[in-house]
């Protein structure tokens, strides 16, 4: 079963006391002053084709650039001098390099089963397919040996719903550590949908996940944090019924969220992500997710993402221009091991990169489930009416379709029209004994009684959808209600 979503996004990143290695120990330190740095770009980069591999060092650094754009991975690895840069090879993979090791990132996708939503949970493996969907998965091969790494392991177990999407792609990250998004979204045979989305960061070269404390983040500069919180603040005081300063907000109630590293037009750029939990009827992970962008900065050690950057690597970012996603990795190779790395990397196989998300969608259905899903999308993009008007007409194909009902509801519910959201939820629990959609009704009862402050009513809902479906949604909404003051 597709497990209950609890809205966080998890972000665990390195833990070291050291944080991440000086990726150019020559170098001053970065500023430290509280503002966004942008990257130093020097305005000269070196030319000429690409050295043979296995040819002499000479003075300078090794650095691998990878970097995805136009759906494709591409690694450089370049000789750095000064303020220069010559091309020593480049592949279309993603290559990282620690010191003096290198992998080549792949994925690592499989196909299981969907299964509808008619079917019990107990059961699924005499059920018929209803389809088939691609989970996505990351793995990393050591170059010059067989040693795999599994980085994001792929689900091997049928799914049960109707409408689901997964995503996943490396968002940037420095020497072998990677800053990794997955996320999944859909309805997993519920009234509404649900959608989560995590970023770890993986150190290949530790074969681990890594962790810093919750709190680490605090140390970014003010004006990051300030400015991500900010782009959130109207929309969760007018939520939560709240009146929140931005400092406040930025104190107490945000959380680290994320990061990610772009190039943008030569420059590294990092978007921070910091996130506050609220409501469900707010938002469908139970978090407001606010954006701000920086270059590197001395307080992103921990991810690696510290600079400043030597001033020829510099220059070779500027002449690649526009990239979704970077990262850098500073080799160190005396001359018999660089050889030998070098070959390896001249051999590493090119293919294209699989697509960023997958999608399923169930085969079965009545007549207006076309009808169904088209509402669900359009509540997912909070265009209530378009939604109200699918609804409408998957009703009128079929008079009996509790998901439409459902999904009615919930659009009004957003809309903030209760008595038809509640006379929507009451016509759908009649329609249908199903226990996975009466357990999101009943869910979405107790968040309409919420509203209305009425704390029996919402107690009794959210229970009855904890009894039909355990969830740590409902868990989380009667903690809530036992607080002190409710």
């Amino acid at each position: 079963m597709i497990r209950a979503w609890t809205g966080a996004w998890a972000v665990m990143i390195a833990g070291c006391t050291g944080g991440a290695p000086d990726l150019n120990p020559g170098s001053p330190t970065a500023p430290t002053k509280a503002t966004p740095v942008a990257a130093d770009v020097p305005t000269k980069v070196a030319s000429g084709a690409p050295s043979p591999a296995g040819a002499s060092a000479g003075a300078g650094e090794d650095w691998l650039v990878w970097w995805f754009h136009d759906d494709t991975w591409r690694t450089r690895w370049l000789r750095v001098e000064g303020e220069a840069a010559s091309v020593v090879g480049q592949r279309e993979a993603l290559i990282v390099g620690d010191a003096a090791r290198l992998w080549q990132i792949e994925r690592a996708d499989t196909e299981v089963a969907v299964k509808s939503c008619q079917c019990a949970h107990d059961d699924l493996k005499r059920c018929p397919d209803d389809g088939k969907v691609t989970m996505l998965g990351l793995r990393a091969r050591e170059l010059g040996g067989d040693a795999t790494v599994t980085i994001h392991e792929a689900r091997a177990e049928p799914l049960q719903g109707d409408d689901m999407e997964f995503g996943l792609q490396v968002v940037g990250g420095a020497q072998a550590r990677l800053i990794v998004e997955s996320s999944e979204g859909g309805y997993f045979c519920g009234a509404h949908g649900s959608y989560d989305v995590a970023d770890t960061v993986f150190d290949v070269a530790a074969g681990r996940k890594l962790e810093l404390p919750a709190d680490w983040w605090k140390q970014l500069p003010e004006p990051i944090r300030r400015a991500a919180v900010q782009s959130i603040e109207k929309e969760y005081n007018g939520c939560q019924g709240a009146d929140l300063s931005t400092d406040q907000l930025m104190n107490e109630y945000v959380r680290f969220a994320g990061a990610a590293l772009a190039l943008v037009r030569g420059a590294p750029t990092i978007t921070w992500k910091l996130a506050a939990e609220v409501m469900y009827v707010c938002s469908s992970d139970y978090a407001l997710t606010g954006t701000s962008t920086s270059g590197l900065v001395a307080e992103a050690a921990p991810l690696g993402l510290a600079g400043p950057l030597p001033a020829g690597l510099s220059a070779a970012l500027t002449s690649i221009g526009d990239a979704e996603s970077l990262g850098f990795s500073r080799l160190t190779l005396p001359d018999p091991e660089r050889a030998a790395r070098l070959a390896a990397f001249t051999a590493a196989s090119e293919r294209p990169w699989p697509a960023l998300s997958t999608r399923a969608r169930g085969a079965g259905g009545s007549a207006g489930q076309a009808k169904v899903d088209e509402g669900r999308k359009k509540t997912r993009e909070k265009s209530y009416a378009e939604a109200i008007a699918a609804f409408d007409a998957a009703l009128e194909l079929d008079a009996d379709l509790a998901s439409a009902y459902a999904g009615r509801g919930y659009a009004h519910l957003l809309a903030g029209d209760r008595e038809r959201a509640r006379a929507d939820f009451k016509t759908a629990l009649r329609k249908s004994d199903e226990a996975k959609l009466q357990a999101a009704v009943w869910f979405n009862m107790g968040t309409l009684a919420v509203q209305e402050n009425d704390t029996k009513a919402a107690r009794t809902a959210f229970e009855k959808s904890q009894a039909l479906r355990p969830s740590k949604q409902a868990e989380a909404a009667l903690a809530g209600l036992a607080a002190p003051g409710n």
